[in-house]
């Protein structure tokens, strides 16, 4: 059986409920729009409707790397946090350079070292999301 330690408690199959999963992700992918698309934006500050772009990127990863890649993992596996970061920074450059976006990489790189030092912050001090 996987499990995975997220902001209600340690999931995993037959652990929790599927609705306090998808709560969890919900919160996580607000937080997380409210700090990438702003910088998103900032990319696609020379197309035509920047937000909806902006939206893209993490809206594609953010599913795959908090519902899926847990429980793939072994139980009390240890790897770290930096590979699935490092892994979605290159998944997003990826997606911005197909939208034509100068230095996607660049971008992504940076929305999500956002995301990951702002959301670590706020579990710290919060315990959100």
């Amino acid at each position: 059986m996987t499990s995975h330690t997220g902001p209600h408690g340690e999931f995993g199959l037959g652990k929790v409920k599927a609705g306090a999963m998808i709560e969890a992700w919900f919160w996580a992918f607000v937080f997380t729009q409210c700090v990438e698309c702003p910088i998103y934006c900032r990319a696609f500050s020379s197309h035509r409707k920047p937000w909806g772009r902006a939206f893209i990127p993490s809206a594609v990863t953010h599913p795959l790397f908090f519902l899926v890649i847990p429980h793939l993992l072994a139980p009390g596996s240890l790897i770290p946090l930096w590979m699935v970061e490092f892994s979605v920074v290159i998944l997003e450059g990826i997606i911005l350079r197909a939208m034509r976006v100068r230095a996607g990489f660049f971008w992504a790189l940076i929305a999500n070292g956002a995301s990951l030092s702002l959301g670590s912050l706020s579990r710290l001090l919060w315990g959100w999301p």
